[in-house]
């Protein structure tokens, strides 16, 4: 599929080739003189935030703590305007990686990291070889009231975790270990996924080792709707051990359902002939699953497109039985990396991605610098209804967006642009973590009012495109005008559903406000070539 569109409300006497956009109601930028990058971002019962990721700055800019050793975790609570409430930098005297954080049902939060430190700073128990789980269960001001390191002589790493019904926690993450310190199921070859059942203290219920012969890494693990897991990842095991299927080439998509006791329920591998790596994993309101990853693959396997470029993203909406229901590759010429997938209340979804590609394939607008932030909204079938590149003059990367009660967004990445693009304040050092909320306009949404039927194409176009109302209206008109707001066309139509246009004039980008006799309206951001 390949509908591809970009509704934009957007004022064009804004419009400034290096102005902020429009649609951002605030941002904040928050870092110190070293790397700070995002790797968690969680809304608050409060109406605030929990974001965070892992630092190497000491005091600096926004950092009020020291290094404890090599990396730390770093957690910022934020309240609705951004403004810190308060922060924890949290490590032993080595590497310590956060990787997954969840609010709970006490307000306190569970958080789950990677750490190969011993007994130092917050770390009180020795790491059992290399990296470990490291699980802590935090008040609501953030510090810490018990944690756990599990692991085994090998490295286990990627530990997402979440609350479960029962009160306590299920962790999906991989192990390197075979039986020994706290495993005790054998590993089925060179790397595992390694589910855990905690109770609401943190003590191992029962653990599962999951996996084939070669490598298996999870990357998304939760409880889903029957009280039963999921985890999804990638490998690229032959059939064996619990694996059904056999690689499809490089790396596949792998995901695994289990039961409540952790039984394998059913396995499924998805990917083409090259390298296809899954990101990010939610159940759907209808119990089905929207996968999201980055693809190297051409037309082999289960994949139906050629890849634009360099990664992709490869979108998959699965049944809940894993059945796959459709898929789109979205990206451009260069590299493109879904992180994070939303639904909205509308059955929509929005994808957060990093991109650096210009304008081609999809990708309907240049980059800023380097890495943007790439945001689309997708229709129900997964085709492109309207995206945008946010982002400075460097690199924007780790990207997470969060719908609003309020009916806006907020979205966090990390950055090391100075004020260039759409960014206000400079970066504290490398990496800062940066943070903004918008209107929906930033896909313009707001003006839209014929709903995700409506679609463009082709978009970008040499200067002849079509546009799809959905329905027929008894009288509808496109007028055309160019980002300065000098008018181009204007032309009328008569019962129609498709309105044919043609844009006569030099490359660039142009809007098209289309408005209909019954009070429909949007305007769309063309771009000829």
């Amino acid at each position: 599929m390949k509908t591809t569109i970009t509704i934009f409300a957007l004022a064009v006497a804004l419009f400034t080739a290096q102005a902020q956009d429009p649609s951002i109601i605030w941002q904040k930028t928050i870092g110190g003189s070293d790397t700070d990058f995002s790797t968690v971002f969680q809304t608050t019962n409060d109406g605030g935030y929990i974001l965070g990721g892992y630092s190497t700055s000491n005091i600096s800019g926004e950092k009020t703590e020291n290094s404890n050793g090599a990396i730390d975790i770093w957690i910022v609570k934020i309240d609705g305007s951004g403004n810190i409430q308060w922060q924890n930098t949290i490590g032993g005297s080595g590497d310590d990686f956060l990787i997954s954080l969840q609010q709970t049902t006490d307000g306190g939060y569970i958080v789950g990291a990677g750490s190969d430190s011993n007994i130092s700073g917050d770390k009180t128990e020795n790491s059992r070889g290399g990296l470990d789980y490291w699980i802590l269960k935090l008040d609501a001001s953030g510090n810490i009231t018990w944690q756990k390191t599990y692991g085994g002589n090998q490295p286990e790493f990627d530990t997402y975790i979440v609350e479960t019904a029962d009160g306590g926690y299920f962790v999906g993450g991989y192990s390197d270990s075979d039986v020994n310190g706290d495993k005790t199921v054998p590993s089925n070859g060179q790397r595992d996924f390694w589910a855990l059942k905690l109770d609401a203290s943190g003590n191992i219920v029962w653990q599962k080792s999951i996996g084939g012969s070669l490598v298996d890494r999870p990357q998304a693990a939760f409880q889903t709707s029957d009280g039963g897991y999921i985890i999804g990842g990638f490998s690229n095991s032959p059939i064996s051990g619990d694996k059904t299927e056999n690689t499809r080439g490089g790396n596949d998509y792998w995901i695994v359902k289990l039961d409540e006791n952790g039984l394998v329920e059913w396995n499924r591998t998805y990917g083409g002939n090259d390298s296809d790596v899954l990101r990010d994993m939610i159940q759907l309101n209808n119990g089905g699953f929207l996968v999201a990853g980055y693809s190297k693959s051409n037309i082999s396997g289960d994949k139906s497109e050629n890849s634009q470029g360099d990664y992709d993203g490869w979108i998959l909406k699965l049944d809940g039985s894993g059945n796959l229901d459709w898929q789109n590759t979205i990206g451009g010429s260069g590299i493109d990396y879904p992180r994070d997938i939303q639904q909205l209340a509308d059955g929509a979804f929005m994808l957060a991605c990093w991109s650096n590609s210009n304008i081609s394939g999809d990708k309907t607008e240049n980059s800023n610098g380097g890495y943007d932030f790439w945001l689309l909204r997708l229709n129900t079938d997964g085709s492109i209804v309207s995206q945008n590149s946010i982002g400075g003059s460097a690199d924007e990367s780790g990207s997470y967006i969060l719908p609003t009660t309020d009916g806006n967004f907020v979205m966090f990445c990390s950055s090391d642009s100075n004020i260039s693009g759409d960014k206000t304040e400079n970066s504290r050092g490398l990496d800062d973590y940066w943070i903004f909320k918008t209107t929906p306009a930033v896909l313009g949404i707001s003006q839209n009012n014929f709903g995700v039927s409506l679609t463009a194409y082709p978009n970008p176009t040499t200067g002849k495109f079509t546009i799809n109302l959905g329905e027929s209206f008894a009288e509808s008109t496109v007028h055309i005008t160019n980002l300065l707001g000098q008018a181009v066309s204007t032309t009328h139509y008569k019962n129609a559903q498709l309105l044919d246009v043609e844009i006569n004039g030099a490359a660039g980008l142009y809007l098209a406000t289309v408005t209909t006799s019954e009070g429909k309206r949007t305007t769309i951001k063309i771009t000829k070539q």
